[in-house]
């Protein structure tokens, strides 16, 4: 009896198998659907030059190009931030659209970093002020539409206006003035 119990999960489990790889979406289309929102995004944030020599894609691999390059060959750290928030967000919105395994949360640390430029170097074309905006009001409003139900975690030290009424905590910074950061003793005190 217990035999057969055994060989009928075995079926069972089988077809299960069979149907989840017939119901498994295409490979080149999960590529073509993420290189688009993948150059959509970019689009919204204001990438500069963005199509010169060609447009922003996804490889067979996921790997993102941009400009022609490789993301990690562009030589600007603004640029490779830009596009590392355009790939993870591409993933993460495609997947909670389309009810695709996920789960559900996605955590961004210090978006803006690279964004602006350092007071000992020149500026360039990735920290113009209007990028970050954008970017922001992206989040802003794809959360509004989609965001019931996920939970999407931006840790920045000056969020927008835009956002002000999704601040969940602010820390000061100051071991003197609670709540100081996210690690309460980081500062080295008991």
């Amino acid at each position: 009896g217990e035999l057969g119990q055994l060989q009928a999960r075995i079926d069972d489990l089988r077809a299960q198998q069979r149907e989840l790889q017939e119901n498994r979406p295409d490979r080149n289309a999960v590529v073509a659907d993420l290189s688009s929102r993948f150059d959509q995004l970019l689009r919204a944030f204001g990438f500069p030059k963005l199509d010169d020599p060609e447009p922003p894609y996804l490889d067979k691999e996921f790997v993102p190009y941009v400009r022609g390059s490789r993301y990690d060959q562009i030589g600007s750290r603004g640029a490779v931030t830009l596009v590392a928030l355009a790939w993870e967000l591409a993933i993460f919105e495609r997947a909670i659209e389309k009810s695709r395994p996920h789960p559900g949360f996605l955590m961004i640390d210090s978006p803006q970093a690279n964004l602006k430029p350092l007071t000992d170097q020149p500026s360039d074309e990735y920290s113009n002020p209007e990028i970050t905006v954008r970017l922001w009001h992206h989040i802003a409003e794809w959360t509004k539409r989609h965001g019931q139900g996920v939970q999407l975690l931006v840790v920045d030290h000056t969020p927008p206006p835009e956002v002000s009424d999704s601040v969940v905590v602010t820390f000061s910074g100051d071991p003197d003035l609670p709540p100081y950061g996210l690690i309460e003793n980081e500062d080295g005190r008991d």
